[in-house]
């Protein structure tokens, strides 16, 4: 059976991450991932900064041979898409090369959130092993079994799922009418608009699956 895992990493040592350390305020969501067989090409919703900073942030980087803007839409971002070198070995090339399906990528100038889905555990071992031999820090956010869409077909909540939502029911975004927005709450999480979205979702979810096989 697949097996889905959610990490936490420090935008300085995810390589996507780095590429935007020095925008404060920028968020971004990884769209999906297209391997070929010279680059790997991330698809980015970035909100929070000029076309202009990301262009000149991407055109410095190694590993970047193109950036180029395919969408944009209001309220929700640019879309762009980014030529990454296989060549320059970094933890989207491992992806590909690991056969992991990343189901979701939420990030800042300070910390990304990753979702992916491996065909079995051992897969993970061998990427994590990957992580561990260059002394990156990834904190197991969730490790459970289960396919589909990853949106929280796991057992149980997470710590960081649990921790949304009880932030989300004090401060009354669950109330009607609300009394704080998805940003006020990210804000405090230190984490993307997207990223709580996501955990709240899934929360959600795992508590109406364990309603609905009780009753």
């Amino acid at each position: 059976m697949a097996t889905i895992v959610e990490v936490i990493v420090p935008a300085r040592e995810f390589d996507v991450g780095q590429v935007f350390v020095d925008i404060p305020g920028i968020r971004i969501e990884l769209d999906r991932l297209v391997p070929t067989s010279s680059a790997v090409i991330p698809y980015l919703w970035i909100r929070g900064a000029s076309q202009q900073d990301i262009v000149h942030a991407a055109d410095v980087h190694e590993a970047i041979r193109h950036i180029s803007v395919v969408d944009e839409v209001d309220g929700h971002g640019t879309l762009y898409r980014i030529e990454w070198s296989r060549s320059v070995k970094s933890t989207i090339v491992e992806l590909s090369e690991h056969n992991l399906s990343l189901l979701s990528g939420y990030g800042t100038d300070r910390v990304w959130e990753l979702t992916f889905r491996a065909e079995n555990r051992n897969e993970v071992s061998e990427f994590f092993e990957w992580f561990t031999d260059r002394d990156i820090s990834v904190e197991f956010n969730k490790i459970y079994e289960g396919g589909g869409n990853g949106d929280g077909d796991g057992q149980e909540l997470s710590n960081a799922q649990l921790e949304a939502l009880l932030l989300a029911f004090d401060r009354g975004y669950f109330d009607e009418p609300r009394r704080a927005t998805l940003e006020d709450i990210s804000a405090s999480l230190g984490i993307s608009r997207q990223a709580l979205a996501g955990r709240l979702r899934r929360g959600t979810r795992t508590l109406v699956s364990r309603l609905v096989e009780d009753t």
